[in-house]
C-alpha cells in the first residue's frame, strides 16, 4: 500500500508496520462482532462459531502483508459456508454481514495492490460469488465493476506520479553529473590555458637566455638548459593530467575573470621572454561583454603559447578589431626559425579548446597553417554573447 517513493525508506517501513497493526486491530474487532452474532442468522453449533466467524474476518489482518492470501481465504470461506449453512428468518443473504464486508474490502485491496490480471480475476470471482449468494446479484456486479474502474484510475494516477518523481530524480542526478563533468572540463581547460602558457614561456626564456644575456658561463648555460628540460617534462605531465580531467564534448561555463585589458599584460610578459610580438589592441572595450573578453583572452593566450612552443624565434602578430556586432581576433606567427620544437610529445587540446570557447558564446574559430610555414588563428566573437544550447 505504501510503495512507490516511500518503499525502502524508514518512513515507508514505519507506515508498513503501522498498517499491519491497524489491520490486525480491525480483524479482531470484526471477529468480536461476528462470533457472538453468527447464531442470529445461521444455525451454527457453538463450537464451530469461532471457526467460521474467524475464517470470515481474521484474514483481514493479512491485508497489509499478503493481500492475495487474505482475499483467497475469505473467498474460499464465502464459497464453502453456504454449503453447510442456510439463513433463517427474514435474512436473505447466504453469508453473515461481516463476511460480506470482508469480501468487499479484500476485493478492493486486490484491485489496488495486485497486478492487473489478478485484479480482474478477483473481480470475476467476487462477481460470481455475489451473484450466486446475495440478493440483487446484478447490482453487486455493477458495483464491483465501478469499484474496479475507480481503483484502476487511482492506480494510474499514483503510477504517473511515481514515474514523474522517478524521472525528476533521474534528471537531478543527470544534472549533478553534468555539473561535475563541466567542472572537470573547466579545470582541465584552465590548466591548459594558464599553466601550459606560463611553462612555455619558462622554456623559451631558459633556452634563449644564452642569446639575451651576455657572457654566460658554461655552468650557467647548463643550468638554464636543465630548467628548460624540467619545464618541458612538466608540460608533458600536464597533458597527461588533461587526459584524465578533460571530457570531450562538454562545454564549460566560466566566470569572466580576465578582460581585454589583461591581454596587454600578457603581451608584455611574452616580450619579456624574448619573443617579438606586434600587438594591435581594440580601440574601445565598452561594447565587449565579459564572456567575449574572456574568450578572446584565452584564445590569444593559447595561440601565443602554441607559437612559442612550435615556432621558436618567429614573430607573432596579435590584432583585435571591432567590426559591427563582432570582435575579430587574429593571432598569426611566421615560420619556425630554429630546428628545435618545444611543444613536447603528443597532441594537445589547445585548438579544440579554442574552438569550444568560441562556439560556447556563439562565435567561430579557424586555425590553419600559412603558406610560408607559419600559422594563423582567426576568431569571430559576438560583442554581446547569446545563450547556446548544449
Amino acid at each position: 500500500m505504501y510503495g512507490g517513493a516511500l518503499q525502502g525508506t524508514p518512513l515507508g517501513a514505519y507506515l508498513s508496520r503501522v498498517s499491519n497493526w491497524f489491520f490486525l486491530v480491525v480483524a479482531l474487532i470484526m471477529w468480536s462482532i461476528a462470533w457472538p452474532t453468527l447464531h442470529l442468522t445461521f444455525h451454527v453449533s457453538p463450537e464451530l462459531m469461532p471457526v467460521f466467524s474467524g475464517a470470515a474476518v481474521l484474514p483481514l489482518a493479512l491485508l497489509g502483508a499478503n493481500t492475495r492470501l487474505a482475499w483467497g481465504i475469505i473467498a474460499i470461506t464465502a464459497l464453502v459456508f453456504p454449503v453447510f449453512y442456510s439463513p433463517f428468518g427474514p435474512y436473505e443473504y447466504d453469508w453473515q454481514v461481516c463476511l460480506v464486508i470482508s469480501l468487499l474490502v479484500s476485493t478492493v485491496f486486490m484491485y489496488l495492490r495486485q497486478p492487473l490480471p489478478e485484479a480482474i480475476g478477483a473481480w470475476a470471482v467476487s462477481s460470481v460469488l455475489f451473484s450466486a449468494h446475495a440478493p440483487g446479484g446484478g447490482g453487486w456486479i455493477a458495483g464491483l465493476t465501478v469499484l474496479l474502474v475507480v481503483c484502476l484510475l487511482i492506480r494510474l494516477v499514483l503510477q504517473s506520479r511515481h514515474m514523474l518523481a522517478s524521472q525528476t530524480e533521474e534528471n537531478e542526478l543527470e544534472r549533478a553529473k553534468r555539473t561535475v563533468l563541466e567542472e572537470r572540463t573547466r579545470i582541465a581547460r584552465d590548466l591548459h590555458d594558464i599553466v601550459a602558457h606560463r611553462m612555455s614561456l619558462v622554456v623559451v626564456q631558459a633556452q634563449t637566455a644564452q642569446y639575451r644575456v651576455p657572457a654566460l658561463s658554461e655552468p650557467a648555460k647548463a643550468e638554464f638548459e636543465g630548467i628548460a628540460v624540467a619545464a618541458r617534462e612538466a608540460l608533458n605531465e600536464v597533458r597527461s593530467l588533461l587526459g584524465v580531467l578533460r571530457v570531450e564534448g562538454q562545454v564549460a561555463q566560466h566566470a569572466p575573470l580576465p578582460t581585454l585589458a589583461s591581454i596587454d599584460d600578457m603581451i608584455e610578459g611574452t616580450r619579456a621572454a624574448g619573443i617579438h610580438v606586434d600587438y594591435l589592441p581594440v580601440v574601445t572595450t565598452e561594447s565587449v561583454s565579459d564572456a567575449t573578453a574572456l574568450a578572446a583572452y584565452r584564445i590569444v593566450q593559447e595561440s601565443i603559447a602554441n607559437a612559442s612552443r612550435h615556432a621558436q624565434g618567429a614573430s607573432i602578430t596579435v590584432a583585435l578589431t571591432v567590426d559591427g556586432p563582432v570582435l575579430n581576433v587574429l593571432v598569426e606567427n611566421g615560420p619556425r626559425i630554429t630546428d628545435r620544437d618545444h611543444g613536447g610529445a603528443g597532441l594537445g587540446h589547445g585548438i579544440t579548446g579554442m574552438m569550444e570557447r568560441a562556439q560556447s558564446i556563439g562565435g567561430s574559430l579557424v586555425a590553419v597553417p600559412r603558406p610560408d610555414g607559419g600559422f594563423c588563428v582567426r576568431a569571430v566573437l559576438p560583442l554581446t554573447t547569446v545563450p547556446i544550447s548544449v
